[in-house]
């Protein structure tokens, strides 16, 4: 998989898009994304922790995005 920000073949370590095992998060959101069960695998933990992760994340983004008072 090619890294999308440097215009490499597989993305390093020390590039800020670099995931795991040479996987691009820039590659694969453009691919559409990866499963709970995915993320897990390349992450090397459950996929219900991944899914507490993505919970929380969510929840966070509603809050700020919400207008104020309603």
């Amino acid at each position: 998989m090619q890294c999308k920000y440097r215009k490499i073949n597989g993305c390093r370590p020390s590039c800020r898009h670099y995931l795991s095992k040479g996987l691009c998060v820039l590659a694969i959101a453009e691919q559409g994304g990866m499963t709970q069960r995915e993320v897990a695998s390349v992450m090397g933990m459950s996929r219900s922790l991944v899914y507490e992760i993505e919970k929380k994340a969510l929840k966070k983004m509603e809050l700020r995005l919400m207008p104020e008072g309603l």
